[in-house]
Formats: C-alpha cells, sequence, structure tokens
C-alpha cells in the first residue's frame, strides 16, 4: 500500500536556527495554535506551520501536541520519574 503523494511545504520558516542551537537537546517546547508557531528552547521558532498540521489526528491526539507535551525532559511529581527523551 503506497500513501498520497504530497507536493512539499514550502511555508515554513525557521527564525533563530544557528547550527550550535540546532545540536542543542530540546529542553523547552511551546506550541502557539493560534499563530501556528512551535517554540523550542526559547530561541528558535518554527513559523508558518499549515493549518493542516493541527488538524491532523493520530487516534483523538494531534501530533502538533504531542511534540510540544513530551519531546521534552520531565519529572512526575509523585513519583519522582524522570523522563528524558534524549537519554
Amino acid at each position: 500500500m503506497e500513501g498520497v503523494k504530497l507536493p512539499p511545504y514550502e511555508g515554513l520558516r525557521l527564525v533563530g536556527a544557528t547550527p550550535e542551537l540546532l545540536s542543542q537537546p530540546l529542553r523547552k517546547a511551546r506550541l502557539d495554535d493560534k499563530n501556528r508557531i512551535l517554540y523550542l528552547n526559547d530561541t528558535i521558532l518554527i513559523e508558518g506551520i499549515p493549518e493542516a498540521a493541527f488538524a491532523y489526528r493520530v487516534g483523538n491526539y494531534p501530533p502538533m501536541r504531542w511534540i510540544s507535551d513530551y519531546l521534552v525532559p520531565s519529572t512526575d511529581e509523585e513519583t519522582g520519574i524522570r523522563w528524558d527523551p534524549s537519554l
């Protein structure tokens, strides 16, 4: 089975990204749904994310939200268990 072939999306803009900053681990991510911007580590932002990326769902969860919620380190306050996807 083959998926739908789409042309590359040309509207993304990566702002503030240098090779040094891009090589650092992701420590903080914030998603601005209204303006379609993803902020990474307070220094890099991705603008121009297509609306379809926010409307898309896997199960009942949008992958764009998953990036900001689960690709950053966190510690469960109750158990003290540390989640760090860079390990």
